[in-house]
């Protein structure tokens, strides 16, 4: 746990509350909240706790990576929530992502593959929102692999507004993709990952699966890829 390291790291490098919590800026009541994993972290905090114990982030964020925790075989959602763990795990460094571009690069995963190989690769449903394709109750299944201690979620801030990412604390299990889906997925992470969610956001909307869904807040269906303009056509790209 997050919580747990920041106070090993502390009585490791013998500093009192009082001590960090003057480092960090904040009331030794406060630190001690955070200590005791009852109030998250902002993340000029995190960044101050990296800079004080003279670690990375990743190092800081990512404490139980060596541990075996898994996703439970009868967990429905296993498989998305493994691909969410291998999407975080590339790109959450990544200023650009927060939770609105994880939404857009699962959903060409899947829509790319399906287009391909007939298939999703998690079998999420995808709703149409106002902006963008977003994972039905993606905020409920991320907050269960919070409570679960698979990842963990902040607030930072990009540009002018505030953005919400998700860091993992476990690998993903790859065993459950196969080559050809792992392929896909670094296609996509290479592709659009750098990008910000404005310019995915744009290009979504002329994808034809988002376009063609009539209602908002409708799911949007698979098939509706091979329907895709050549610029998006996945399979057109591969031919040539």
């Amino acid at each position: 746990m997050i919580h747990e390291k920041i106070k090993k790291l502390r009585t490791d490098n013998n500093i009192s509350q009082e001590e960090l919590a003057k480092m960090m800026g904040v009331s030794r009541p406060t630190l001690s909240q955070i200590e005791l994993g009852e109030r998250k972290l902002k993340v000029d905090e995190i960044q101050k706790l990296a800079s004080i114990f003279e670690i990375s982030l990743s190092d800081l964020l990512e404490p139980n990576k060596s541990t075996k925790k898994v996703i439970a075989d009868n967990d429905t959602n296993k498989k998305l929530k493994n691909l969410i763990l291998y999407i975080l795990g590339k790109c959450w460094q990544k200023p650009n992502v927060g939770e609105i571009v994880l939404n857009k690069l699962l959903y060409f995963c899947d829509f790319n593959y399906y287009e391909l190989q007939f298939e999703s690769i998690s079998w999420a449903t995808y709703i149409k929102y106002p902006k963008w394709p977003v994972v039905q109750e993606m905020d409920t299944l991320l907050k269960e692999m919070e409570d679960n201690q698979f990842i963990t979620r902040f607030d930072a801030q990009y540009y002018w507004f505030t953005q919400k990412k998700a860091i993992p604390l476990v690998d993903a299990d790859m065993s459950l993709f196969n080559g050809k889906e792992m392929e896909v997925i670094e296609s996509v992470i290479n592709s659009y990952s750098d990008k910000n969610g404005k310019w995915l956001t744009d290009y979504s909307h002329e994808d034809m699966p988002w376009k063609a869904t009539k209602e908002l807040m409708a799911p949007i269906e698979y098939g509706l890829v091979f329907h895709r303009s050549p610029a998006y056509s996945v399979t057109t790209q591969t031919e040539l």
